[in-house]
């Protein structure tokens, strides 16, 4: 399908509707907020029915065009995350005919001994609701997902630490 960023909404033309791009939060540590979106059914077959599988993932930006790049699930991490801290309701819907809108509830609950920075994730809408961990070289896999980014903030003193390795003058001729 074809995907359209719209200012307000994610439209996939012959697909599904988010509301929601995008939600920017700050949170003290031990604090929450909750929030909802709305996914709408919008697939051109209009009693075509599709059940949808919600999961949070942690994303950071590619490092060029500033698109999201998904965190593997199964990493190492040393603390909890954004992923983490939200708590999604329902974990799965069904859409089975045009315009049918479901919607989708959250809550963000912050640890009291988060690190004050910034935290970036996204609620996922799947089609796939247990995507494999591992492929072998004889596997291939397609899954479709459409997500809503939220970024959050927890205030207070961030430590940086930088470091110049090497320093050098350039002599110019003016």
């Amino acid at each position: 399908s074809c995907v359209v960023y719209g200012q307000d909404q994610i439209i996939a033309r012959y697909g599904l509707v988010i509301d929601e791009v995008r939600k920017d939060y700050e949170i003290k540590r031990g604090g929450s907020v909750t929030g909802s979106f709305n996914a709408r059914h919008d697939f051109q077959d209009p009693n075509f029915t599709i059940t949808l599988y919600l999961r949070t993932n942690d994303f950071e930006s590619d490092g060029v065009t500033g698109n999201p790049k998904f965190l593997d699930k199964n990493r190492t991490k040393a603390k909890s995350t954004l992923e983490d801290w939200i708590e999604v309701d329902p974990k799965e819907i069904t859409l089975s005919k045009l315009g049918e809108t479901k919607t989708i509830n959250y809550t963000i609950i912050v640890p009291a001994d988060a690190e004050p920075g910034s935290y970036y994730a996204s609620i996922l809408l799947s089609d796939v609701k247990d995507p494999p961990k591992d492929f072998d070289a004889n596997q291939v896999g397609l899954m479709s997902s459409l997500g809503m980014l939220i970024f959050v903030t927890v205030p207070g003193n961030v430590r940086t630490n930088l470091e110049a390795a090497s320093l050098r003058a350039l002599d110019y001729n003016l």
